[in-house]
């Protein structure tokens, strides 16, 4: 503690100590791929990313939203290492802003012979944009904003990676955004603790800000929805649930229980007229984006095979991860998430119910889900309801709430570890990370005993 300080700097000093240890990291990830230095830059990795995830352990001085900027912003000026997603989002926005051409029908490898950038999508370079429009619209305006920087560049440039990093740039202070902005709202309505006990965590900034993927994004409308439903305000949540699936499509699972919250509540009226709404702006989405390819591009993503639990029971009985495999397992996801509507209606608390359908979909659901995909369940668990009538009790059942989040703090990261010694996707690392980062935090928000609560204790 005494190296990040004790004074109201300790937050910058942190995000500088951060930025020192990262960015060799970052520059190693992005152009020194391999060569006679590898050995030595493997090892020079590994070390600065146990270095950093120490560093944030320590839980350094930082005592309020203003101080944690400091760390946030360096982060963002730090290449994303961790992950190609960040650049093949904005080589997608470059596909619409740029070549004005419909990313979700076409991949980037077909525009490979008019765009040099577009042999970057590498491996996914034949898949079609598999996000929400949102998502890509905010990927388009970085691209074109990259576009306009890198044609200040020197002849030549603009066909390398340094075209993108601009784009990048921006994505990233986007993602920064709203972790400020959800932050704010964990602030006013859960104090300061819980703001922390988000914007600190390691997995969060790991995610967020040194791999940049998109599903941060979600973190603020799913954070207003369950507001929005603590104040009975139905049509709202509608609406920002359907903004929510404008930047992933995942949130179409919590509409059963939207449902069964409104009729317990006796809000059905405004809660139509908000998906009503919100099927309006699907609509308009078709029409602009997916009238020639229907949602074949979602379909294709979806057939993705990896480490899961759906891979794994494949394994065991010796059944390939086929189309019958995936629609059983869809279906026992949709059986979970009426499940988990009906206890709604009987008087359970949205925002936990949703944190256990988003937990169970990504831990259990899909045959190749990714560590990023907590942002789908992470803002559910900070907003769920204490049920505890004494001090105590409060504070126990918050420790208890929050646990899911400390594991995925410490195991998240720590999925890195085979990645970073074989700097390979390999299958050694997928099953890692999945074990790791995946399974074992979904299992302990659905554990019954883990963060479900029991119901007040009768006061003595």
């Amino acid at each position: 503690m005494n190296l990040l300080g004790q004074n109201r700097r300790s937050g910058w000093q942190t995000a500088l100590l951060s930025a020192l240890i990262l960015f060799p990291v970052a520059i190693r990830h992005l152009f020194f791929w391999g060569g006679a230095l590898a050995p030595i830059l493997h090892l020079a990795e590994a070390l600065g990313f146990f270095a950093w995830l120490s560093l944030i352990l320590l839980r350094p001085r930082i005592t309020s939203l203003r101080e944690s900027i400091g760390l946030l912003a360096v982060m963002v000026l730090v290449p994303a290492f961790l992950s190609e997603d960040l650049g093949i989002y904005i080589i997608r926005g470059r596909e619409l802003a740029v070549h004005f051409t419909n990313p979700y029908a076409h991949p980037p490898e077909d525009l490979a012979t008019q765009d040099p950038l577009m042999a970057l999508a590498k491996g996914w370079g034949k898949n079609p944009n598999p996000y929400g429009p949102i998502a890509l619209l905010l990927a388009a305006g970085a691209a074109w904003l990259s576009n306009l920087v890198s044609a200040l560049l020197p002849k030549g440039a603009n066909s390398s990676l340094l075209a993108l990093l601009p784009g990048a740039l921006l994505f990233k202070a986007a993602l920064m955004g709203t972790l400020i902005q959800a932050g704010r709202l964990l602030e006013r309505h859960g104090g300061t603790a819980l703001m922390l006990a988000f914007l600190l965590n390691p997995f969060v900034l790991t995610e967020a800000l040194l791999s940049g993927h998109n599903d941060a994004l979600l973190v603020l409308p799913l954070l207003a929805t369950v507001l929005a439903l603590r104040k009975d305000a139905f049509f709202q949540a509608s609406l920002l649930l359907w903004m929510g699936v404008l930047i992933k499509f995942t949130p179409l699972a919590l509409l059963p229980l939207l449902f069964a919250a409104a009729l317990r509540k006796k809000r059905l009226g405004p809660t139509l007229w908000g998906n009503l709404v919100g099927v309006l702006l699907f609509g308009l989405c078709w029409l602009v984006f997916w009238r020639e390819t229907g949602l074949a591009f979602l379909t294709q993503q979806a057939e993705i095979e990896g480490a899961s639990l759906q891979h794994l029971l494949g394994l065991i009985l010796g059944l390939p991860v086929d189309l019958i495999f995936r629609r059983i397992f869809m279906g026992i996801g949709v059986l979970y998430a009426l499940f988990e509507a009906r206890r709604v209606f009987r008087g359970e608390a949205f925002a936990w119910a949703a944190a256990r359908t988003m937990a169970f979909v990504v831990g259990l659901g899909l045959s190749f889900p990714n560590l990023w995909y907590a942002f789908w369940w992470i803002p559910f668990l900070l907003l769920a309801p204490p049920t505890g009538t004494l001090s105590a009790e409060k504070e126990e059942e918050e420790a208890k709430r929050l646990l899911p989040l400390r594991v995925l703090g410490v195991l998240g990261p720590l999925s890195y570890v085979v990645y970073l010694s074989t700097r390979t996707l390999g299958p050694v690392h997928q099953w890692t990370q999945w074990a790791m980062g995946i399974f074992i935090p979904s299992v302990c928000v659905l554990l019954p005993g883990c963060v479900q609560p029991r119901g007040p204790r009768p006061s003595k």
